[in-house]
């Protein structure tokens, strides 16, 4: 078992709108919304980028392990309340970061549900990618 703090690159599997249908059926959204993720059904405080194609999650105390000869990670989100859960998840790839003047950094990417702006308090029990 391998324990570590960092991040974890974040592939959302429920998109922020739909992709179809009339300007008015859209949600407008600000830079920070509320968002649920799942599993853990957990309700935080999330900064949007719109141009972004994968999402960061702060995930101290990372524990990377194996499942059924599978890579695997382990960690705690809190939000702003204080509430706590914690998620497993399958690696779907490692992500290889770039920062300038920084060693080059991998994270672990995985797949989470989310839920964001106006329907996040009421997507409870929301189906898992």
């Amino acid at each position: 078992m391998k324990t570590r703090c960092g991040l974890v690159t974040v592939v959302f599997a429920t998109l922020l709108c739909p992709l179809t249908g009339e300007a008015q059926d859209k949600d407008i959204v600000g830079r920070v919304e509320n968002a649920r993720i799942y599993p853990g059904d957990l309700l935080l405080r999330a900064k949007l980028d719109s141009g972004a194609k994968h999402c960061s999650l702060n995930a101290p105390q990372l524990t990377k392990f194996l499942k059924n000869g599978e890579r695997w990670v382990r960690f705690k989100v809190t939000n702003h309340r204080g509430e706590e859960t914690t998620i497993e998840r399958k690696i779907v790839r490692q992500a290889k970061i770039k920062q300038q003047g920084q060693p080059l950094v991998q994270r672990p990417v995985i797949m989470l549900g989310i839920c964001v702006g106006r329907q996040a308090p009421a997507c409870v029990g929301a189906p898992m990618p």
